[in-house]
């Protein structure tokens, strides 16, 4: 889950809101981006915490090493061409995400 998709009551979870991926897909396709929010800071990886993070994960839902590369190239294709932040920068007026443009330029490096 990450802190963007999470609906507060108060100190209440009242909702998780993630409706662009509603669907079935790899369970990797969501364990890469969790990763890389968490636990990449400006394109840095804290690798100790990412190996326990997918560690943890892999100890709950079988990930051959396969299905964690297939996560990752999806994620990197998915900053690649994908223009959300774009939109709501100038069509939308908000800017509230402005902050993702540098993250994900570090990420594609």
């Amino acid at each position: 889950m990450r802190y963007r998709n999470l609906l507060w009551a108060g100190e209440e979870l009242s909702a998780f809101l993630d409706w662009d991926r509603v669907g079935v897909r790899p369970y990797a396709e969501e364990v890469t981006p969790t990763a890389q929010v968490q636990f990449g800071v400006d394109g840095v990886f804290d690798l100790g915490r990412v190996s326990a993070f997918v560690d943890g994960c892999r100890s709950v839902v079988p990930l051959e090493p396969s299905a964690l590369m297939d996560g990752a190239r999806r994620l990197w294709w998915k900053r690649m061409t994908d223009f959300w932040r774009l939109e709501f920068h100038y069509d939308r007026g908000d800017h509230s995400c402005d902050e993702l443009f540098s993250v994900d330029e570090a990420l594609l490096h």
